[in-house]
């Protein structure tokens, strides 16, 4: 429990994480690991149809790929490993532990990854349209098995499966929910770069003549891999254990659609929609480039956001499922420091009080060790709005006592019954402005 605690202000812990994630996965599977997808395919149709207009539209998209990819995509990369590490240092620790080795050949990989988007980019014209394309589908392995890599490492997160008792790396690579998860994302990344490259190639007017040949291609696409996609989704779906289905539903902000049919509805409705918005692409005569070449990436990030909202969620109340709670409290750890309590343990929190009264001191440092990580006090996910009806702390010390049946996606209340009406009397003085410091014994 020694580990530094950080708060952020307002937007708090969880969306900051969210924030940047978000920006990188989208750049990451859509702009590198598609992205080398789609402009491979587009070099080999210009090669086959010997369309030197097309090929030299191919290496415009593959530049900008290659900007935004070395640069947002790297920073993001950083960004996530500086956040998560600040945020959860003991979740890091953890999966560096285990999975070092597998952290360590996904980073040679990603450099090898760079190595190659350069000698693509820059020597496109030199190597000549067959060396080229060789070089781009050799670029194309190297990006997938970046994805290949980490995702063991996701998956082990939310199903460790067999690792649990083994403590095995390829038990917690080869987790239950590794080859359906690494099916979805490969699918959704070629999805997003098709996204990406419609909207890539509307900025290039002076290539218009092609602005067809791409639709065409890229609607043909989106016609192929829009059922796949929804096949590996539901696959991944069936793959998750029955114990964790139900956080769906929350996580989807509503309950109508808990059960595996209606939630199947709602997503074969999504690619439906999908595949008439590609028929609309493909057999519309008077073509509205702008509005086809932003609507398709708007609803493809959004769809992505909510997947990976989904992904987190599923695995409250812990960071690493059935091992290590959201608040980096262990799971076998916790029948302990009900016993002894949590506040010996508490001298990171400590550093920061501001309380006086030796009750409430103690109440804030619980508050930030066990419910700093998900909640901001007046920000989003506030906890003086979340307990705003709790109107005393006799009725807070009551909820702390019995909220898990509410609320299963919240990590336990861990420490003693004295720690637990110190976080109640802290709660009770934030959300209802009491000034009262003693807490009842």
């Amino acid at each position: 429990m020694e580990w530094p605690i950080f708060q952020m202000p307002y937007i708090g812990n969880r969306l900051l994480v969210a924030i940047i994630g978000v920006i990188h996965i989208c750049i990451s599977h859509g702009m590198a690991v598609g992205g080398s997808f789609f402009v491979v395919l587009l070099h080999y149709k210009s090669i086959r149809e010997n369309d030197m207009r097309l090929n030299e539209l191919a290496h415009k998209v593959l530049k900008i790929f290659f900007i935004i990819t070395t640069s947002f995509g790297a920073l993001t990369g950083v960004g996530i490993w500086l956040v998560t590490a600040t945020v959860s240092p003991a979740t890091i620790g953890s999966l560096l532990h285990v999975f070092f080795w597998v952290w360590f050949t996904e980073w040679v990989v990603f450099v090898t990854e760079v190595i190659l988007i350069l000698l693509y980019y820059l020597a496109w014209s030199k190597l000549g349209p067959q060396k080229g394309l060789r070089v781009g589908v050799v670029y194309v392995v190297a990006s997938w098995l970046t994805m290949m890599l980490i995702t063991g490492i996701l998956g082990a997160m939310l199903t460790p499966g067999k690792w649990l008792a083994s403590r095995s790396l390829l038990d917690g690579f080869f987790n239950p929910t590794y080859l359906p998860q690494l099916f979805t994302r490969t699918f959704l990344a070629a999805l997003l770069s098709y996204g990406f490259g419609l909207l890539i190639v509307r900025f290039h007017t002076a290539y218009r003549d092609q602005w067809e040949t791409v639709w065409q291609f890229a609607g043909k696409g989106f016609l192929i891999l829009s059922p796949i996609f929804l096949f590996a989704v539901l696959n991944y779906y069936y793959a998750l254990p029955q114990q964790i289905e139900h956080l769906i539903a929350t996580a989807l902000m509503t309950m109508k659609y808990a059960t595996y049919a209606q939630l199947s509805k709602i997503i074969f409705l999504a690619i439906v929609l999908l595949l008439m918005l590609v028929g609309f692409i493909l057999l519309k005569k008077r073509k509205d480039y702008v509005i086809l070449s932003i609507v398709p990436i708007v609803l493809l990030v959004l769809a992505t956001s909510n997947f990976e909202r989904v992904r987190e969620f599923i695995r409250k109340p812990y960071t690493i499922y059935q091992y290590l709670y959201a608040n980096s409290i262990k799971e076998d750890e916790a029948p302990f420091l009900n016993q002894s309590g949590i506040l010996p343990y508490s001298g990171w929190a400590a550093r920061s009080s501001v309380e006086v009264d030796p009750e409430l001191r103690n109440g804030e440092m619980l508050f930030k060790m066990e419910c700093g990580i998900c909640h901001t006090y007046t920000g989003i996910n506030g906890i003086t709005k979340k307990t705003s009806i709790l109107q005393d702390k006799d009725i807070i010390d009551n909820f702390l006592k019995t909220y898990k049946r509410s609320h299963p996606f919240m990590p336990p209340f861990v420490g003693t019954e004295e720690e637990r009406k110190a976080l109640a009397a802290y709660l009770d003085k934030i959300v209802n402005g009491s000034q009262n410091t003693k807490v009842d014994k």
